[in-house]
Formats: structure tokens, sequence, C-alpha cells
């Protein structure tokens, strides 16, 4: 976690070289368009012997509207033009970034001329209210600052728009960014979210929605899930209501039937068991009064 100020700071016997440009502020060229441009280009030669280039744009921002759904106002882009037109944008990302104010490109020159620009793409503030600083650092060799830019734009304008003199793009209708290649949102999404340039979607911040992110959503809503599938008629509803209830009615009635058929048979089999207990027990106590002789017979037969 610690800083490496070698890397940073042209210290002694470092092989680091810094360009700071501060307290910048973008130029108005929307005269030279049919759209506002509001944008600053900076043209530097790189020795061959330069073997790494860091550049990093960071501006002061205004605080946001209050309930606002983005926290940036003023929302700069920061690209670098090679002479064989490569084109290198901020933060790793391959659109331009719309949420911090703090961008960075890094890379190793292939190149003899760069053009840095930085252009705005929504300002809240005027131009003048938005100062910004570049701070260049190279590893190998220092760069000097050219005083000819070159005469062609990022990405040809990406072919919906033209390059101007200055090696602005003037985009064409519907469509913005340093090299043309974002389309623009409904209402530019308003302060409550951010255009995805990519889809010309707006993105909304919390707690708003819609197509320009200028319709409310209160905390807490529930979000609607849709399923997809076929729903039953009502009537198809209630037939089949029906004949559940049936099905449960009779299964409870053939219960009470089945309950009442199975006492009644056992209270007749308990009935049938004490009768035969009693008939044996009157056979035993006759055996045992009569001695074993038959009934009737008290002494030897008469002779005939």
């Amino acid at each position: 976690g610690r800083i490496r100020l070698d890397r940073v700071l042209p210290l002694s016997g470092s092989t680091t070289f810094l360009t700071v440009l501060d307290n910048q502020v973008l130029q108005d060229l929307t005269d030279l368009s049919s759209t506002p441009i509001f944008a600053r280009t900076y043209c530097f030669d790189v020795p061959t012997a330069a073997t790494f280039m860091k550049v990093t744009l960071t501006w002061t921002d205004s605080a946001p509207v209050a309930g606002s759904g983005i926290a940036l106002s003023n929302d700069l882009d920061l690209s670098i033009l090679s002479q064989e037109q490569v084109t290198y944008k901020s933060n790793g990302l391959s659109t331009f970034d719309s949420v911090n104010p703090v961008e960075q490109i890094t890379f190793e020159p292939i190149s003899n001329k760069y053009t840095i620009t930085v252009q705005a793409k929504r300002l809240v503030n005027n131009a003048n209210q938005v100062p910004f600083s570049l701070v260049i650092t190279t590893t190998g060799a220092d760069i000097t600052e050219s005083t000819a830019c070159l005469g062609f734009c990022s990405h040809r304008c990406s072919f919906r728009g033209f390059c101007n003199l200055q090696g602005i793009c003037e985009c064409a209708t519907g469509y913005f960014g340093i090299d043309c290649s974002l389309s623009r949102c409904t209402d530019d999404c308003g302060e409550n979210g951010y255009c995805d340039g990519l889809t010309g979607i707006c993105e909304c911040g919390e707690l708003w929605g819609g197509l320009d992110c200028n319709t409310p959503v209160p905390e807490g809503d529930a979000t609607v899930i849709v399923v997809a599938g076929t729903c039953k008629e009502p009537e198809d509803a209630v037939s089949i209501g029906v004949v559940i209830g049936a099905s449960i009615g009779c299964f409870v009635l053939g219960l009470a039937i089945g309950f009442f058929i199975g006492g009644a048979a056992g209270i007749y089999w308990l009935i049938q068991r004490k009768k035969r207990k009693v008939a044996e027990l009157k056979q035993r106590m006759a055996a045992n009064q009569g001695g074993g002789t038959a009934p009737g017979g008290g002494g030897d037969l008469a002779a005939p």
C-alpha cells in the first residue's frame, strides 16, 4: 500500500518525468459547429526512448442537486489519439466514463505524436467554472508540447460526423462524444441519471425511473416481476374450484360412512362374542351339577 514516489515525481536519479497542466478550462468551440462543443486539445511529441506514459485528468465538480440520482454534475471525457489513429479511452473502458471525476489512461507509446483531448459530455455549470488539471507521467524520456496537432479526429468521428480543422468531431444529430460514437438519450437523462451512449438508454439513479430518469420511484416500492405463461378464464377457475370442493366433500363423507360401518361391525362382533361366552358358561355349569349322568337320571333304571 505504500506509494512509489519515484514513479510519480521526477526525483533525483529517477527516470520518471512529470508534466502538469493545472487550472485549465475548456474552450467554447460551438461557433465552429452546429452543436455545442466545449473541448481542449493538447499535442505532444514523445521520444522513442519513452517506454511508458500515464495521463490523468481530474476536475473539481460542483455539488449535485439535492435528491438527484447521480453524484456527477459536470462530466468530462479524456481520450488520446496517436498518429496511427489509435484511440485510447480512460479507466480501461470501451466507452467513456460517466461516473468518476478522475480519469486515467496508461499505455506504452508506439508513436512519436499524440493528441490529448478533454471534452465535456455534460456541463451543468459554465465551462469557466469547471477547471481541470492534466498530469502526464512518462518513463524513459520527457515529452515536449507541440504547436501543431494531428489533422484528423478519433475513429474518424465513427462516420457519424465530420472532422473540423481543429481536429474536433462535429457529430450528426442524435450522436455525441469525442468520436461521435455515443447515442443521445431522452432529455439527456436529466439530472437523475446518465446516458449509456452505447445503447442510447438512460441509466437512472436510485429512486428514479422512466425513459428520461425524471419519474420518482418511492422508496420501498415492490418490483413487479412478470412471469410468462397462460392464464385460465374465470369460468374455468370456477369449474376447477367446484370439482376440487366436490372431491373434498366426497372424501369427508366417505370417511364418515367408513367410521359408521366400521363401528357397527365392531359392536355386532362384540355382542356375538359375548353370547358365545354365555352359552359356553351355561354348559359348564350344567355338566358340573349332573355328576356326569344324563339329564333326568337319579338311580338305576327299572326293569320293563
